[in-house]
């Protein structure tokens, strides 16, 4: 499309297309963004009740488990 562009000149179609293909593009890389800021949240929640169950014995199993109870 861009060699089209280059060696006809622009059309009205093509330039349409380039920004819509542009505006997708923008979104999509928007889209990656908010999902690694996601997966890094959900890993530090992982890491906080991992911590917290090691702290509180929580899923230990053995003689001194709170599961007992």
């Amino acid at each position: 499309m861009f060699e089209n562009i280059e060696n006809e000149g622009e059309t009205e179609k093509a330039s349409a297309q380039v920004d819509d293909l542009t505006q997708a593009l923008t979104r999509f890389s928007q889209r990656i963004d908010f999902l690694e800021k996601q997966m890094a949240f959900m890993q530090e929640m992982n890491e906080a009740i991992t911590s917290f169950e090691n702290a509180n014995g929580i899923g230990q199993v053995g003689p001194e488990s709170e599961q007992t109870r």
